[in-house]
């Protein structure tokens, strides 16, 4: 219940504060003189993919209150733990007033057929993942957030993780994003009940942690873009406990709100615990296919 009580906490400092931002701008304008403007969505169509850029880059930097959602769905073939056809759909809510932004991330990944545990109605794997950061210089920024995951294919029951950073444009162009994050934190992770550890349920387990990313972006034509994101999770008490996600994908826009993306993505874990006292686990799984996107 207390785990429960601090990502609700975190999902709601994530969200409310561009919100409120947002309210006090509007108040104010309220009081201004009317003026015929150019619409929201006109000027911020202008801005580009802002929800990843940094306020700061822009000149001047945007004052409207800028939101932007996104909704995936994909048919995945997946190699390894559990050789399978996957259904997932992903979202995504950005909201930003100046130098504020809030992110609220979700995947859903429906299993089709297979399971190295046999046939359950459960097969699945959740992600959640909201953060809010805010733009120190036109390359740097802070970000905070928590990282909830629950995985069926890996035994995982509900993996919590929690991290302050910093983040870094290494590059950043109309045409090139390349941007480095790190942070620490601490994790509270849950395995399955058939999990054992040295022959023993671990319970809960809290550790300290880092996390990063790296993500880059190539706007190889006005229509097609080559995308790419490496993130990490390491145990900082014991070296030999992380994990890591590579990302790559290439999005063909079709129309301004209509895409499809090729996606392939590798996931690694170097650290497996035992399920019902046999090592079962696979350490590397991999997920190739196509994917609708809808932007709004």
């Amino acid at each position: 219940m207390y785990r429960a009580f601090k990502f609700i906490f975190v999902i709601v400092i994530c969200l409310i504060f561009p919100v409120l931002s947002y309210a006090q701008d509007a108040s104010k304008s309220a009081e201004e003189s009317a003026k015929p403007a150019a619409k929201p969505e006109d000027a911020a169509k202008k801005l580009g993919e802002w929800w990843w850029r940094n306020s700061l880059s822009y000149d001047p930097i945007p004052s409207q209150f800028l939101y932007h959602g996104e909704v995936k769905f994909a048919y995945l073939r997946e190699t390894g733990n559990t050789p399978k056809e996957n259904y997932n759909v992903q979202g995504l809510l950005a909201f930003r007033k100046e130098q504020l932004t809030g992110y609220l991330q979700y995947g859903l990944t429906k299993e089709a057929s297979g399971s190295v545990f046999g046939d359950s109605p459960d097969r699945r794997i959740e992600n959640l993942h909201p953060s809010v950061r805010y733009d120190l210089t036109s390359k740097l920024y802070a970000q905070t957030g928590a990282l909830w995951t629950k995985d069926y294919d890996r035994a995982i029951y509900d993996r919590t993780t929690y991290y302050l950073g910093l983040g870094y444009d290494v590059i950043a162009t109309p045409q090139y994003l390349l941007t480095l994050f790190l942070s620490g934190g601490h994790e509270d992770l849950e395995y399955q009940e058939m999990v054992t550890i040295n022959y023993m349920p671990p319970g809960i387990l809290r550790n300290s942690v880092y996390y990063g990313d790296q993500r880059f972006r190539w706007g190889i034509t006005e229509n097609i873009a080559f995308n790419e994101k490496f993130e990490f999770v390491g145990n900082v008490d014991e070296g030999s406990r992380y994990r890591w996600t590579l990302n790559l994908g290439i999005e063909f826009k079709l129309t301004p709100y209509l895409a499809l993306r090729l996606d392939y993505e590798q996931k690694y874990f170097n650290f497996q615990p035992e399920v019902y006292g046999m090592d079962v686990l696979q350490k590397r799984d991999q997920k190739q296919g196509i994917m609708v996107m809808v932007s709004f």
